[in-house]
């Protein structure tokens, strides 16, 4: 797996084995790798981090952050110098910076989330909240009074921060599991959470009331499990309302918003990454072709973006195995009556006299 992280002035991409920060230098597009390497990792271990990558920058740009299997790394972005490496307890699903960049909180896959202070590398990682469940996104208020967490089971959990034993509310509603989550930047009273189930739902997080359910089904295109899946959602500081749609020429992998700009990383090896502009004039997204010089550098990372792309991506293990014992019960039962049946006839026809 890859992820993309997008800072004011560079973009990041994190691989199993490096970080690549690409940036502009005097016109042109510069690059940095960030090195990290698994040394105790087993083959098995290294498979699954693959497939578990997790990224972030600091609200206020001084960190950067990434979770490989168990292994949490922390950059200084001022020179690129690494703060600490971190052993984490459990294989990393999603990691964000509090508001004031101060702490890290990660979520893993036993449904656990753990803080971690930045600074401080040798305090241990303090376990906060936890589900029942694999937890696959979380996210922390501006103000840094709430955490809110999604799982597997289809529930979104908003806790207080930094005490996430007081909760306060859930956000209940959707039928599968709850992939990515967002606040609104227009609106920090509203949470927007994308699902397996194909819908797209915005939340008044604090009470737990749904505000709003849109459905992403279009044109009858459909996964294996008959719904779309809304593998992530970002947000910008624009009116909540359909801008437009955009139509991209190959499946995206990642997003993110950073100002005005949507940054999507997509399975294109000629050109794996697009950025779209918003323009308050024409009220619409366009094409920014900037991003042209930073594609020609990535092409030199060709070989890890082409082993991402040829991996399954689609998250179908997430989907719950639904079984109707009722039927097999019946079924079963007939089966039981039909076999008594035609044994009973049998003796009753043995005992006949010839």
């Amino acid at each position: 797996m890859v992820s993309l992280s997008v800072g004011k002035d560079f973009i990041i991409l994190t691989f199993t084995d490096i970080s690549v920060v690409y940036y502009k230098d005097n016109g042109e597009c510069g690059e940095r790798l960030l090195e990290h390497v698994c040394v105790d990792c087993k083959e098995s271990e290294k498979n699954e981090a693959s497939s578990s990558i997790c990224s972030s920058v600091s609200s206020n740009g001084k960190y950067f952050a990434s979770c490989l299997h168990k292994d949490l790394y922390i950059w200084r972005v001022k020179d690129w110098s690494l703060m600490s490496k971190r052993l984490i307890n459990r294989s990393a699903s999603a990691l964000v910076f509090s508001g004031n960049s101060e702490n890290i909180a990660v979520a893993d896959k036993s449904g656990d989330v753990y803080l971690y202070s930045v600074e401080s590398a040798d305090t241990k990682g303090e376990l906060i909240l936890g589900h029942v469940s694999m937890l696959l996104d979380l996210v922390i208020t501006a103000d840094s009074k709430y955490i809110i967490t999604c799982d597997r089971d289809e529930k979104i959990r908003v806790s207080h921060y930094p005490n996430a034993y007081n909760i306060q509310s859930y956000c209940l509603g959707h039928d599968e599991f709850v992939t990515s989550i967002c606040i609104l930047a227009e609106n920090e009273n509203v949470l927007v959470s994308g699902s397996g189930d194909g819908t797209l739902r915005f939340w008044e997080f604090v009470s737990g009331k749904q505000l709003l359910c849109v459905s992403c089904i279009l044109d009858n295109e459909t996964n294996e499990h008959n719904k779309p899946l809304i593998s992530a959602v970002v947000s910008a500081t624009y009116n909540c309302v359909l801008k437009e749609t955009i139509t991209l020429d190959s499946i995206p992998i990642s997003i993110k918003f950073c100002d005005s700009e949507l940054w999507v990383l997509k399975e294109n090896l000629e050109e794996p990454l697009s950025v779209y502009s918003y323009s308050t004039v024409n009220n619409e997204f366009s094409l920014n072709k900037s991003v042209c010089s930073i594609n020609s550098v990535l092409m030199k990372r060709s070989a890890h973006l082409e082993n991402v792309f040829k991996k399954d991506r689609y998250p179908s293990t997430l989907y719950k195995r639904r079984f109707d014992n009722v039927q097999e019960y019946l079924k079963r039962k007939m089966m039981r009556i039909e076999t008594e049946a035609s044994k009973s006839k049998r003796q009753l026809s043995d005992s006949e006299p010839n």
